[in-house]
């Protein structure tokens, strides 16, 4: 029936196609390639078809036949994106290995990017081939290319921001950021995401009010708390106090868990400010978690903000003989700095 359906209708391409699939498929590739090499005859500037007598090549081992006729169908229109990206990436791979493949596989992404250069599609290509290459930033930048062309799916967004925080693109990921912010206003997972990405990239002033924002209309008490402690924390980092102080009372309303305390006591202690108060709240948080190092080196500062210098050294050194691994900076500095005292 096909080759009835090819021989009286021969405008109609897609018979020759499916003739010739039929013979490969059952094992008749000379016959296969003679119906391909009337339907390229035919029409040889038809994107499917070449594709088509490409594959049946490679699969006899022509290489450089199938080559030729890759290169065709990439060319031409008739293909989607969908169908070419798989066929370019593995040329471009292949062309790592081969330098004599270069020139072919240069040709065949610039026709493609005549033919689809104006689609999201093509700039998700791009990306990925940067990626491959690593070239990080031109692979971000080629992913937000993507989603102001209208491909705004979450998966595409997390790509993106995986990528800027690998190679440290804070202005991209924070305009990125808040592009999520906009698009995904109503759900609340993403904009949790959102605001713990605000924090991790130190962008206070982002972060503060939304995780603020977020906290109240949250009804989780344990996602209500955790968005409390990153508001307080992003507050007290832009020095305002008073909303710093606001959000740490209504974390510990909730929870008076032993990090919060001791987080709180720290930020009152390294101001110097409400110091009985910072001095409750470590002792409290060490009761909680007794022989914690970090509550013991909150403790020994607090005293020292006190001037009560033997207590505080008392403290530090305990919290130094307690840790497990090589103390850091800030510790040494607090430690010399309470010594001196």
């Amino acid at each position: 029936m096909l080759r009835q359906a090819a021989d009286t209708q021969p405008k109609r391409v897609e018979y020759l196609g499916l003739l010739g699939q039929f013979y490969d498929a059952n094992g008749q590739s000379k016959k296969a390639l003679k119906v391909l090499k009337l339907a390229v005859s035919r029409f040889p500037e038809n994107a499917a078809i070449a594709m088509e007598m490409a594959r049946v090549l490679q699969s006899k081992g022509d290489v450089e036949g199938s080559i030729i006729y890759l290169e065709k169908a990439l060319r031409y229109p008739g293909l989607t994106l969908q169908d070419k990206a798989p066929v370019l990436l593995s040329l471009w791979e292949g062309s790592k290995k081969d330098p004599s493949m270069i020139s072919m596989v240069n040709r065949s992404w610039e026709h493609t990017k005549v033919l689809h250069g104006s689609e999201g599609a093509w700039d998700l290509l791009e990306a990925e081939k940067f990626l491959f290459e690593g070239d990080l930033e031109a692979s971000a930048l080629s992913y937000h290319s993507a989603i102001k062309k209208g491909l705004n799916a979450i998966e595409i967004y997390q790509q993106l921001m995986a990528i800027a925080e690998e190679a440290g693109l804070k202005e991209l990921a924070i305009e990125v950021l808040d592009d999520l912010q906009e698009n995904y206003a109503q759900d609340e997972e993403i904009q949790q995401y959102v605001v713990f990405s605000y924090y991790q990239w130190k962008d206070w002033s982002r972060c503060a009010p939304l995780a603020a924002k977020h906290a109240k209309n949250s009804m989780i008490p344990s996602t209500k708390k955790w968005l409390l402690d990153l508001a307080a924390h992003s507050y007290f980092a832009l020095d305002s106090f008073s909303d710093g102080v606001t959000n740490y009372e209504l974390s510990l309303s909730i929870d008076r868990d032993p990090g919060t305390l001791n987080n709180y006591a720290w930020e009152l202690g390294k101001r110097g400010k409400k110091l009985h108060y910072a001095l409750e709240l470590v002792e409290e948080s060490n009761d909680k978690n007794a022989l914690d190092p970090t509550v013991l080196d909150t403790w020994a500062w607090v005293l020292y903000k006190m001037r009560r210098f033997s207590e505080a050294q008392d403290k530090m050194e305990l919290a130094l003989q307690l840790l497990r691994t090589t103390p850091d900076a800030v510790v040494f500095r607090h430690a010399a700095a309470i010594e001196k005292a």
